[in-house]
């Protein structure tokens, strides 16, 4: 039996989510942020001592999305871990700076970059 892409993805999801881990995959676009900072509130209010923690592999994207993230990781109850696979890039990278002291990682192989204009 084949399973539907979107249940799959939703099951696994929702696993991620009860281990209070949450993943940038993708460009870091408005619905991106949105998603991840209702899943960040919905995490710190169940548990607000609880590490979340987030993966990052991302080519980053517009400031506001970056800035909307960037502020709730800073007003969240409970500390947000950022752990880098691959790459991040640009605002990515900032995102992966903003972890909790002492909770930022990286994998060996990754790509931070930092554009300046």
């Amino acid at each position: 039996m084949s399973w539907p892409k979107d249940e799959v993805s939703n099951a696994l999801r929702q696993r991620l989510l009860e281990q209070r881990i949450l993943l940038l995959g993708g460009s870091l676009d408005d619905e991106a942020a949105s998603d991840l900072i209702s899943e960040m509130l919905l995490l710190s209010s169940s548990d607000p001592r609880s590490e979340i923690r987030l993966y990052v592999n991302s080519v980053g994207g517009p400031a506001g999305a970056f800035l909307a993230v960037y502020d709730s990781m800073q007003t969240l109850s409970a500390p947000v871990a950022t752990i880098c696979m691959s790459q991040a890039k640009g605002t990515a990278a900032l995102l992966l700076a903003a972890g909790a002291v002492e909770k930022r990682l990286a994998y060996e192989n990754i790509v931070v970059l930092l554009r300046f204009p």
